[in-house]
């Protein structure tokens, strides 16, 4: 068994018996060699929250882009964020849980869990509690086609109700209709294209602009998406449809991620997915946040749970990681939003915003950003086998000139029992700056049956890992 591969981590997906299936990707993920390569794929680290600014007095809310602009409820302040001129204070939006925003031409729609409803109009500029009589109030919002589109709530559980054509301050109490497919309530209006998916707790239905000239939407008639909504701020666009957290009472009732394929409930979710979700309570789905980005053709769904590690499935390797903030015990980001060119995060601890920077190795400065992946569990036989020594083929010299990652090292610990006991901290050099080609090997790495692999590396240094080998005898 001399020079034998030892397969890398395809992805997030331990098994509850780690002897099984122990392979685990925190901080870092994988990218498939599309024409050809060294190895079939490789491991890359993720990238690293830059500061970008603080704004506002507390953690980040929900966000909107509106002609080209940056707008973002910031602890209880909506602000304008422009691209070179200072952000602007533009009202206060009471609260401190997620909030729905949208936009209709130049205005802006804010929907509070319990603090009311809000409007923006930048052509005043007006910003102001929405007041009219008429208005059912609004327990979530989205737009289209000039129309701000609101989920009543309340003593209509079933109603949405319209605004005036581009005025998101008027309405008439005759401009509603209900999702009444079921009795449940209707808990978010949500934008796919150019329809609107009406979210419930068992099912969704699709709305569409008919352009009646009485009210306007009307329901596709027979097409409904068997699958609800369990988590209210977990919707995400991406690849031109969404994914949002769901429950399949068919399944026990679990939150599980889906993928709307068309109109059709695709499963995106795999066992450990669900089982990280499962064991969060129903009161902390209301702290869930769906999130996507896109970096490097790499198309991102994430989930922001309010413990734990988040969760990103990349649509493009069809592959779930994690993410972790050192010493935290949840990730430091609460939402996004790509904008200039850059994709920010909104930090959900304080004011501060962060820049996704694919050239910062740590988080906000000062935090190790540690990247750390466990392999599947190497089957040497029946018989013992002997390691003599393992090789790890990454991009070595990635030193950097003062500091720490001055000398970078990457710690091995390995186990022997199925993932219940792992060995004390084995070091190795990665490379100093421009030792390119640097061996990181370890040896004489004692017998085993079944062993487990688990590397971490804390230096602020790339992360590319290619391959595995080890000679065994």
């Amino acid at each position: 068994m001399k020079d034998t591969p030892v397969p890398l981590a395809m992805a997030s997906d331990m098994s509850v018996s780690p002897a099984f299936s122990s392979q685990r990707l925190i901080n870092v993920y994988p990218e498939r060699a599309r024409f050809g390569g060294k190895a079939p794929f490789m491991l890359r680290g993720v990238e690293g929250l830059k500061p970008y600014g603080n704004i506002g007095n507390g953690p980040w809310r929900g966000e909107v882009m509106m002609a080209g602009t940056l707008y973002a409820v910031l602890g209880t302040q909506l602000w304008s964020i422009p691209r070179n001129t200072p952000p602007e204070n533009l009202g206060t939006v009471p609260g401190n849980g997620y909030v729905s925003m949208a936009t209709a031409g130049t205005q802006i729609g804010i929907a509070t869990e319990g603090y009311g409803s809000f409007g923006y109009d930048s052509t005043g500029p007006t910003f102001a509690q929405i007041t009219d009589m008429d208005f059912f109030g609004g327990t979530s919002v989205t737009a289209l086609d000039g129309y701000f589109i609101w989920s009543s709530g309340g003593a209509n559980p079933t109603r949405f109700q319209i605004s005036a054509l581009l005025d998101v301050f008027a309405y008439d109490a005759l401009d509603f209709a209900s999702a009444e497919s079921t009795s449940t309530e209707l808990i978010r209006a949500y934008l796919v294209g150019s329809e609107v998916f009406m979210m419930k707790s068992d099912r969704i239905e699709i709305w569409y602009d008919s352009g009646n000239s009485d009210f306007p939407f009307a329901r596709m008639s027979s097409t409904i998406i068997p699958k609800g909504l369990a988590a209210k701020y977990s919707p995400a666009q991406l690849d031109n449809t969404m994914f949002w957290v769901g429950r399949d009472d068919e399944a026990g009732g679990t939150p599980i991620v889906y993928r709307a394929n068309g109109y059709v409930p695709e499963v995106v979710s795999t066992p450990a997915v669900a089982r990280a979700l499962a064991e969060i309570s129903d009161v902390d789905l209301t702290g869930l946040r769906g999130v996507s980005y896109i970096k490097d053709n790499h198309a991102f769904y994430g989930i922001l749970l309010p413990r734990g590690n988040a969760w990103f499935y990349d649509i493009s390797e069809q592959t779930w990681h994690e993410r972790s903030t050192y010493a935290q015990d949840r990730w430091l980001g609460n939402g996004f939003m790509s904008a200039y060119g850059k994709t920010f995060v909104g930090s959900h601890a304080d004011n501060t915003i962060y820049e996704l920077s694919e050239g910062t190795l740590m988080d906000d400065d000062d935090i190790p950003l540690v990247a750390e992946f466990t392999l599947p569990a190497f089957a040497g036989g029946p018989a013992l086998k002997r390691c003599s020594r393992l090789w790890l083929d990454m991009e070595s010299g990635v030193g950097i000139s003062t500091g720490q990652g001055e000398d970078p090292l990457i710690v091995l610990n390995v186990s022997d029992d199925g993932g219940e006991i792992y060995s004390s901290d084995l070091i190795a050099n990665i490379g100093k700056i421009g030792q390119h080609g640097y061996g990181v090997e370890w040896r004489m790495l004692g017998q085993f049956q079944t062993r487990i692999h688990r590397f971490r590396i804390s230096d602020p240094v790339k992360r590319n890992i290619i391959a595995c080998w080890g000679d065994f005898h």
